[in-house]
C-alpha cells in the first residue's frame, strides 16, 4: 500500500467519524429537546395536580417585617406566583410589599402558649409593638396577590 492510498484512507475514516460525531451531537440535543417537551406535557397536569396555580385573589399574605416608616411597613415575602418546588435547590423568588397601616387595622399578637380551650393564646398589640425581623399575616379588603401596596385591614404577629 503506498503512502498517498494511506493518507487517503485516514483522510476519508476522519471525515466519516467526524460526521457521525457531528450527527450524535445533532441528534443527541434534538432528543433531549423533544424529550424535555414530552415530558413536560405530560407531567404538567400531575405536577399541577399536586401543586395548583395560587388563585387569582388573594386578600391574605405572610412574610417577614424588612422595614418600618410610620405606618408602613416593607414585609418581605414569597412571590405567589413561584408556587412551585425547586428541584436545582435555588431559594424561592421574592418580592417586597408596602403594607400601610390605617386606624382601623387590628394587630394582634399570636403565642406559643395555650389559654383553657387548647388555642393558641393571643394579645392586641400596637404598631409600636411590631419590630424588623417579626413573621407576620397581612390581611387587606382588596385584592393584593400582584399589588406592591396595599391598606391592611389586620396583622397577626406570630412571636
Amino acid at each position: 500500500m503506498s503512502l498517498k492510498t494511506f493518507i487517503v484512507i485516514i483522510i476519508v475514516l476522519a471525515l466519516v467519524a467526524g460526521a457521525f460525531s457531528f450527527g450524535y451531537y445533532l441528534g443527541n440535543n434534538k432528543g433531549i429537546k423533544e424529550g424535555q417537551k414530552t415530558t413536560e406535557g405530560k407531567l404538567r397536569p400531575i405536577v399541577e395536580s399536586f401543586y395548583p396555580k395560587p388563585a387569582q385573589e388573594i386578600k391574605t399574605l405572610n412574610g417577614v417585617i424588612k422595614a418600618i416608616s410610620g405606618a408602613s411597613l416593607g414585609i418581605e415575602i414569597r412571590d405567589p406566583d413561584d408556587y412551585l418546588p425547586h428541584t436545582d435547590g435555588t431559594p424561592p423568588k421574592t418580592q417586597m410589599r408596602i403594607a400601610n397601616v390605617g386606624n382601623s387595622t387590628k394587630i394582634i399578637g399570636i403565642t406559643n402558649s395555650l389559654d383553657v380551650n387548647g388555642n393558641l393564646k393571643t394579645i392586641s398589640l400596637s404598631l409600636s409593638d411590631l419590630k424588623i425581623g417579626d413573621k407576620v399575616n397581612v390581611t387587606s379588603e382588596q385584592n393584593i396577590k400582584s399589588v406592591k401596596e396595599f391598606i391592611v385591614s389586620k396583622i397577626e404577629v406570630t412571636r
